[in-house]
């Protein structure tokens, strides 16, 4: 899994390079803001290059790109990167008209999809500058780009196709976690499911496909808050499950308190941003938290990772991933670089990647606890030393055959059986032959009876045997029960036992409980006891049998 995992990301990582493609020059100059003539475009004034290189930002208002056009006759596109929730005036010449670009609008100028503002470039574009003025942006750069328009037409069908695959692999995983959550009663998946979904809205928004099928997805400051705040809730739910999934509060006494404290400030923190409206403060606390939160877990993943049967190394296969690229995304955020092309696509293939890996060990985790339950409940209900079914479990099988066979009206027959002369046994060889001897009578019952028919230790010395069968089969099946045990009880262990039983048979009546049918199969067991013992005796008449039946 985890060779797989790592190859699947060093395979994006690649791709994700041979994205960059040769760009025609382009030089990219601001104008002093003391040189600012305000809404007209400027005629003249103070410009110098642009740091970084490549890229615009809200801290100059007024933007010169000079194009050197290859002469190939080529048409070119003007694209811009991470502009949507902003808003930009193009001037392009030759009559530097107007074009206010910004949102999530979709009408003219732009071209192709919105996973970039592009514009066509005219000719004149090679010869006479292009002027931007960013009227509003958030404090973070907007990459500039020149491309040929065939070459870029392929890289944006390309992204298309990309962004509707993750958007499909995503609900596909939210919707198998909601299942699990519903099946299995597992709140673990049920905070999956919200992490997953929350993941293909932030890459939906942040690629602009979010327009397709949200019309109201005209803002682009309001809907990024919007994004943030879902994106948060999501990251916050992920980390509950996975303080489920890594059993934190079993494992660590203290990291469980500091776990649990960090996960209330980020949901506060969450509560607060919402009620404000996008506060930046408490978008600051919820970083610094869910990256306290991210390190706390990944050192408990790596601890768990020494105790052999740990699911830790799931985890880090499967968290780490989206952990990294989240933390990177939120480096490039904070130093104010903007978003790497590389990071673009590798964000959101390892988002899906490890909620697929993740989805995975918590549905193994949950099939061996199922089953540890299920064992666990197995042995509530077996007897350790026969291995029949104890009284438990006789109790609510009995209850079951006998409103089945109201329901049917078919006859059902009861035997109580006891070992005679058990406590002389024990007395004259020890405890561990009377245990042999329970566990020699079981094997014994067990052969002498058909698959349907129910054999459970009552307690003691005391076993029940529930027969699909009337009265006078079920008083045939015990007389052969009798004789197999007295036959085959002789020598238990190469010890002579001489082992016998005595056995009452009761057949159930209509409309009986389960109570009389006991009580009167335990009155005949009694009867055969007084009788003489190594005897056969049918509830309700008044004759002992031994070898012959009445």
């Amino acid at each position: 899994m985890r060779s797989v995992s790592i190859a699947c990301i060093a395979l994006w990582i690649l791709s994700a390079g041979s994205l960059f493609a040769a760009e025609p020059g382009i030089e990219i100059d601001f104008l002093d803001d003391k040189t600012d003539p305000g809404e007209i475009l400027p005629q003249d004034g103070h410009w110098e290059a642009a740091e970084p290189p490549g890229a615009l930002s809200n801290r100059h208002r007024w933007w010169r790109l000079r194009v050197d056009l290859p002469d190939t006759g080529e048409p070119h596109v003007l694209v811009l990167r991470e502009a949507f929730d902003g808003q930009l005036t193009i001037f392009l010449p030759p009559e530097y008209q107007p074009q206010i670009l910004g949102g999530f609008r979709t009408e003219p100028p732009l071209i192709g999809s919105l996973h970039r503002m592009t514009l066509a470039l005219p000719e004149q574009a090679a010869e006479q500058p292009v002027f931007v003025r960013v009227d509003s942006a958030r404090n973070q750069p907007i990459g500039v780009d020149i491309q040929p328009r065939a070459s870029w037409r392929q890289d944006d069908m390309t992204r298309v196709r990309y962004t509707s695959a993750i958007a499909a692999g995503s609900l596909a995983l939210a919707l198998a976690c909601a299942l699990f959550a519903w099946a299995l009663r597992r709140r673990a998946f049920l905070l999956m499911a919200v992490w997953v979904l929350s993941g293909a809205f932030y890459f939906q928004v942040m690629s602009g496909e979010v327009t397709g099928w949200w019309p109201w997805a005209t803002s682009g400051q309001d809907l990024m808050r919007l994004n943030s705040v879902i994106m948060n809730i999501g990251i916050v739910a992920g980390y509950m499950a996975m303080y489920r999934f890594l059993e934190i509060r079993r494992h660590f006494r203290i990291l469980n308190h500091v776990f649990r404290l960090l996960l209330l400030l980020a949901g506060f923190a969450v509560l607060i941003n919402i009620v404000a409206g996008g506060s930046w403060l408490a978008s600051q606390v919820i970083n610094i938290v869910l990256l306290l939160l991210a390190g706390t877990t990944l050192t408990a993943a790596l601890f768990l990772t020494m105790r052999p049967g740990s699911q830790a190394w799931f985890f880090l296969v499967g968290w780490g991933a989206p952990t990294a690229a989240g933390m990177a995304r939120a480096w490039y955020f904070m130093t104010i670089q903007g978003t790497p092309v590389w990071l673009e696509y590798l964000h959101p293939i390892a988002h899906l990647s490890g909620a697929m890996v993740l989805l995975l060990a918590t549905a193994r985790a949950t099939r061996y606890a199922e089953r540890e339950m299920r064992d666990a409940q197995s042995r509530a209900r077996t007897d350790p030393l026969t291995g029949l079914p104890n009284r438990a479990a006789l109790d609510s099988t009995l209850k079951a055959l006998v409103r089945s066979t109201e329901h049917i009206g078919r006859p059902l027959s009861l035997l109580f059986l006891d070992i005679d002369h058990f406590k002389p046994i024990n007395d004259r060889h020890g405890h561990a032959m009377g245990d042999a001897c329970l566990k020699h009578l079981a094997r014994i019952l067990l052969r002498h009876v058909r698959m349907n028919d129910l054999v459970a230790r009552y307690g003691g010395e005391e076993f029940v045997l529930v027969l699909e069968a009337d009265r006078d089969t079920a008083s045939r099946i015990a007389e052969e029960l009798r004789q197999a045990v007295a036959g085959e009880g002789e020598v238990v262990d190469g010890t002579a036992i001489g082992m016998t039983v005595s056995i009452g048979v009761a057949e159930h009546r209509p409309g009986e409980s389960v109570e009389k049918l006991m009580a009167r199969a335990d009155k005949a067991l009694y009867r055969a006891k007084r009788g003489g013992r190594n005897r056969v005796v049918i509830a309700d008449q008044p004759r002992l049998t031994r070898g012959a039946l009445p």
